[in-house]
């Protein structure tokens, strides 16, 4: 193999590679291998034609063309290696000749890191307040929670229950019937926008029919805008009744509280520690924004394609539906350039993050143990409760288990971070390492 690697551009760089005769040979007879079990040579057992017979039944190209199947991810690899390049993700490769092979491999190198002072980094901390109001509100809804609906002989209002039979049809399609159903009467877009507010008014078996416009939320696509006549006939109509509040209505609730005094003190303890945890991940994203700005990030464009590639297959798959490329941007209304555009600041956040992340983790030496992976697949375990041996038996496998290393990895890195931006963590093991630099030192 002959090797020659270009000047390093934007933590890329390109490997122009030429592969000698001979070690085309051994990939050529390894691609025979392959061929002569899938090919019927006249006069020769399956499996057992020599190469000359294959090659001349099969072709050449088509020997050649199996044969760098196996050649081009291999000798990349290989020439990845010898230049000692640590890559971010699979090297995009070309066929530049077959005679002799000569492959240009464009390798995106990991993202440089310039980390900033960031254990200078402070940030005040958030007192938590829980108001009074607040613990009125979960009361309220507790309240509600607990009502009980009684029918009343009245014209139908918000806040009510009515059992009514409805059928949708749109152009001569039935989009939805159901009988004796149970609605709540909101303002709220529920089945569709106007809904609720068509059914304020109406009496106990009362028919009504009108017509609502489907939203562009609609999941039928082909349906989205159209006009859908409603049929709605209603067969009773409840209002609610809330439970005083007072010591008896405390003792109803969950396991029961002495008085109403004591369930207005766990709501508020339960408040707290709900507040808690939003202060400390708005805290711990507060300390990340902060220290990228103090940070210098570059990212290989090609990197950055690939999970641009990785937004766009998410954004197709989005739903119950999947759909293709093409009918995921003609249904979007733009361009794919445009879509990929849109895309690009949300792919470049990701990985700068995770890249800064993982910076941050070496620097502060934060690595996740066989006994620190084996204690969280356990805790995921007990809480799946009956399905706790099929999270075991997910995790067993080495993919799954490096995944959640990765996602405790990032976890303690946030966390760590938001101790230093507190003054509470100790000077780190390693000192933080500009890979830009280091890399032109090298060099």
């Amino acid at each position: 193999m002959k090797l020659n690697q270009e000047e390093t551009l934007n933590r890329q760089t390109v490997l122009n590679i030429e592969v000698e005769p001979e070690e085309l040979d051994g990939f050529l007879n390894r691609a025979y291998q392959r061929l002569v079990r899938r090919v019927v040579v006249p006069g020769f057992r399956k499996g057992k034609a020599p190469r000359t017979m294959v090659e001349r039944l099969v072709g050449y190209d088509r020997l050649l063309e199996e044969a760098l199947e196996i050649l081009v991810p291999e000798i990349t690899s290989s020439a990845v290696q010898t230049q000692g390049l640590e890559i971010s993700t699979m090297p995009e490769v070309e066929v530049v000749e077959t005679g002799p092979v000569k492959l240009k491999a464009t390798v995106a190198l990991t993202p440089g890191v310039g980390l900033g002072d960031y254990r200078a980094l402070r940030i005040p901390i958030e007192e938590i307040k829980i108001e009074d109001s607040q613990i009125h509100e979960t009361l309220e809804e507790m309240r509600r929670d607990s009502s009980i609906w009684e029918p009343v002989d009245r014209l139908a209002q918000i806040d009510d229950l009515v059992v009514i039979d409805v059928r949708g049809i749109a152009e001569g399609n039935q989009l939805f019937e159901q009988k004796d159903t149970n609605y709540v009467i909101t303002q709220e877009p529920l089945p569709l926008p106007g809904f609720g507010d068509a059914l304020v008014g109406m009496s106990k078996e009362e028919s009504k029919e009108f017509s609502l416009v489907l939203p562009e939320e609609f999941p039928e696509i082909t349906m989205r805008g159209k006009i859908c006549q409603i049929k709605v006939i209603t067969k009773e109509i409840k209002e609610r009744t809330l439970p005083n509040l007072d010591d008896e209505f405390a003792g109803a609730i969950g396991q029961g509280y002495d008085s109403l005094n004591a369930l207005e003190q766990a709501i508020e303890e339960r408040l707290r520690v709900s507040a808690q945890i939003q202060i400390d991940r708005s805290y711990e994203e507060n300390a990340l924004e902060q220290i990228l700005e103090l940070s210098t990030l570059e990212i290989p464009p090609l990197l950055l394609k690939r999970e641009i590639d990785h937004l766009l297959h998410e954004q197709q798959n989005q739903g119950e539906t999947q759909s293709n490329l093409s009918d995921y941007v003609a249904n979007a209304g733009k361009s794919e350039e445009e879509i990929r555009e849109g895309l690009t600041p949300q792919a470049e956040t990701r990985l700068k993050r995770a890249a800064l992340l993982g910076e941050v983790a070496l620097v502060e030496s934060i690595i996740v143990s066989n006994e620190r992976i084996e204690e969280e697949i356990s805790k995921l375990a007990a809480q799946a409760g009956a399905q706790g041996n099929q999270i075991r038996r997910l995790f067993a496998e080495p993919r799954q288990k490096e995944g959640l290393a990765r996602s405790i990895r990032t976890r303690e890195t946030m966390e760590r971070l938001a101790s230093i931006a507190k003054g509470e963590s100790q000077e780190p093991i390693n000192k933080p390492i500009d890979t830009e630099t280091e890399e032109s030192n090298s060099n």
